[in-house]
């Protein structure tokens, strides 16, 4: 089974936090965080209506390291070092730990 390609997932990630690291769109974001999702939008239009969840995610600013975690295993599952079975447990164990914390 393929999933969507993670590289390029993380290259948007990458992309679209250079955008909100910048000062003028901080700035948009102290304002109007509605105008300031639209202004990405626009600048990301496909990702953004394909991945709407995630999108507004990382213009959040939210923590995405369970969201890194997943893309390296899907690289795993799709190189074959790992199996789907294999990667599910191990992010099922990383996410009990997280919230047993």
């Amino acid at each position: 089974m393929e999933f969507e390609d993670p590289e390029m997932i993380k290259s948007y990630i990458s992309e679209i936090k250079k955008f909100t690291d910048l000062d003028e769109f901080k700035e948009i974001k102290q304002r109007d965080k509605m105008q300031h999702e639209f202004a990405l939008r626009e600048l990301f239009p496909t990702f953004a209506q394909e991945h709407p969840f995630l999108f507004r995610k990382i213009i959040n600013g939210d923590d995405l390291t369970m969201l890194y975690k997943m893309l390296d295993s899907i690289t795993s599952v799709n190189n074959g070092e790992m199996t789907k079975i294999q990667v599910e447990q191990s992010l099922g164990n990383d996410l009990a730990n997280l919230f047993k914390n």
